[in-house]
């Protein structure tokens, strides 16, 4: 199945190169959308940056994905002007932890599943570890899956944030790399507007070429993170296989 998407090409090497020297990933959404954006974190974006998205690409609304101590961290001079510009929409996708470790044990296999409630009930410590495991395990595809499962009321509200831009009134949807959440919201609007699932893979996809940070040790406790770098594309074609066995549609997904 992930075949087919390999002999798909990417978008024009000219989409991919970013005007911000400050902001990673930046790239519009969708051709379908004209004025919605999508990045990794602005915290750290330059005067430069912010002039050229309020006054060049007519920013108004920032869609913010992280959870909140995530955007605790000291920002740039460049983004306090932008935040101080615009409409910042916090829609967290990971801010419940509970539910999302809940979300990641409904998809395990019935022993497993059964392991898990088991340590819940007795050792909550080792019922973490577990969902960790299982997500290093897994890579991203579990992640995403979980994060649809958890946070749909979330997600839901970020994609018609996302589909409401213009070129009058542009939005930037991001979360710290703009692959994860910020994938997984992006893909669910090029959808709705009418992208291919060959178009919305690819374009996830490019992310991992277009990051330089990874960022993070490789391994804390039982959660190797190098399991969920990169932006394969296997893992967005399960997230999407799992939404559509759940949900039917994604108009469905998006109405629950």
């Amino acid at each position: 199945m992930i075949a087919k998407y390999m002999r798909l090409p990417f978008l024009p090497v000219s989409l991919s190169l970013s005007p911000l020297s400050g902001v990673e990933n930046f790239r519009p959404v969708s051709s379908r959308v004209p004025g919605l954006f999508r990045s990794a974190t602005l915290d750290r974006a330059t005067a430069e940056d912010a002039s050229y998205l309020i006054d060049e690409l007519n920013v108004t609304t920032v869609v913010e994905l992280r959870n909140a101590d995530e955007m605790m961290c000291p920002t740039s001079p460049g983004a306090d002007l932008l935040f101080g510009s615009v409409e910042r929409v916090h829609l967290p996708l990971m801010a419940d932890i509970d539910a999302l470790f809940f979300a990641v044990v409904a998809s395990l296999p019935p022993l497993r599943k059964l392991q898990a409630y088991a340590l819940l009930a007795t050792d909550a410590r080792g019922f973490d570890e577990l969902v960790r495991t299982e997500l290093s395990r897994d890579g991203p595809g579990l992640l995403y899956s979980s994060i649809l499962a958890s946070a749909q009321p979330a997600v839901a509200e970020a994609v018609e944030r996302c589909l409401s831009a213009s070129p009058e009134a542009a939005v930037v949807v991001n979360c710290a790399k703009g692959k994860d959440r910020t994938g997984i919201v992006s893909a669910l609007v090029g959808l709705e507007a009418g992208d291919g699932d060959d178009v919305v893979v690819a374009e996830y996809a490019r992310s991992e070429s277009l990051l330089k940070d990874r960022g993070g040790d490789e391994r804390t406790g039982s959660m190797d993170w190098s399991k969920l770098q990169g932006s394969p594309m296997e893992a967005m074609v399960e997230a999407l296989g799992w939404l559509r066995r759940e949900h039917g549609t994604v108009e469905n997904y998006l109405k629950t």
